[in-house]
């Protein structure tokens, strides 16, 4: 997993609070748009999010409320940060799915704590998926293979590892192009084509070469991991 924190925030001064607060434990990627953010998120998966409630291009709520509703992120703790106390706004932010809410101004010494004992949970809940010779860590964003020299590592992007631990939870599963396609090309850049999905697939089952598990194609109905043939 990355040890990086995504901060959305416009303001200057802010930006100085969480350098000399939280740069000394994590590396920080700043970003003054939300447009900004999606960019940044299609090859980095954070740690942990810091997102201003009110931004140049939107809602801040709104963006948590996006990211919170996708797979990628649906453990990745969320902390916005408003200048309102007002309880409505609260109660907003934690149905968007965000896991902690601090009043500007804030307190520096507060905002590190409560990252810090964030993560330090999160470290406690990691979930870690088995399967045959290989070993999926969702919370380090980590692929590796059990071979007879001990554990091998598997070099993997954000999305290629996504779209392998979600074949992973769901083994033998066939998975329409469409749907893979919907749910891990969604911000993409790219033309949104079946080739989008086809190429990775092709890119995984090169990395998967030495496994024990392969990526099956049922024609005409999509995508499996399976057991290779003996």
């Amino acid at each position: 997993m990355s040890e990086t924190l995504l901060i959305l925030e416009d303001d200057p001064e802010m930006h100085l609070i969480y350098e000399k607060y939280l740069r000394g434990d994590f590396e920080l990627v700043i970003c003054q748009t939300i447009q900004l953010a999606y960019e940044v998120l299609l090859d980095l998966t954070p740690l942990l999010f810091i997102i201003d409630e009110t931004l140049p291009d939107g809602s801040g709520i709104d963006f948590a409320h996006k990211i919170r509703n996708k797979e990628r992120f649906v453990d990745t703790p969320i902390f916005v940060l408003t200048s309102t106390k007002e309880l409505s706004s609260k109660l907003l932010a934690f149905s968007a799915g965000v896991d902690d809410y601090l009043t500007k101004p804030i307190e520096p010494l507060e905002l590190q704590a409560r990252v810090l004992s964030k993560i330090k949970t999160l470290e406690r809940k990691t979930s870690q998926l088995v399967i045959h010779d290989l070993i999926l860590d969702k919370n380090r964003f980590q692929a590796s293979r059990l071979s007879g020299d001990g554990s091998l590592n598997i070099d993997l992007s954000p999305r290629e590892f996504e779209l392998l631990f979600h074949l992973a939870k769901h083994q033998e599963t066939v998975h329409p192009r469409e749907q893979l396609l919907e749910l891990f090309w969604q911000d993409t850049k790219e033309g949104l084509s079946d080739r989008c999905v086809d190429k990775a697939i092709s890119r995984l089952r090169t990395k998967l070469a030495e496994s024990d598990l392969t990526i099956k194609t049922t024609y005409g109905q999509g995508y499996s991991l399976s057991k290779k043939a003996v």
